[in-house]
């Protein structure tokens, strides 16, 4: 019986050899026209800071009050409690949003964005849920 183990066990090395050896013909081949098999080459550089749409100010305030620019999570006794969050928009199964506005995709009807601009320019007439500018 313990010949029969040890050969199982070579038979596997052999296998492992086998593989680790056309792995790496496949990906020299590969690498020759130009692929790259690193985690690394897969990754996108940083955005500049004064690309990345996640820092500007009005992105910012969505999330400032629970983290930092850098991503880090703000403590609850370190938060400021001024903190201004200007992008608010309410969304709960009960929203009294308008009717026959949304679309629906096995019906193959639209959305009708007109719809909603009425809505919310209406909804800001009302309340200071939603503000939106004066000229649209």
């Amino acid at each position: 019986m313990a010949g029969r183990g040890g050969g199982h066990v070579l038979g596997s090395a052999e296998e492992d050899l086998r593989g680790w050896h056309t792995w790496n013909r496949f990906r020299h081949a590969w690498e020759a026209k130009g692929e790259h098999f690193s985690l690394a080459s897969l990754v996108p550089p940083p955005v500049p800071d004064e690309q990345n749409f996640a820092l500007t100010p009005i992105v910012f305030t969505s999330y400032g009050r629970v983290m930092t620019r850098e991503g880090k999570p703000i403590p609850a006794e370190k938060r400021d409690v001024q903190f201004k969050v200007r992008m608010r928009m309410p969304v709960t199964l009960d929203y009294p949003g308008p009717t026959n506005c949304a679309g629906d995709r096995v019906k193959g009807t639209l959305t009708r964005l007109d719809c909603w601009q009425s809505h919310y320019r209406e909804l800001a007439a009302r309340t200071n849920i939603f503000p939106i500018p004066a000229q649209s």
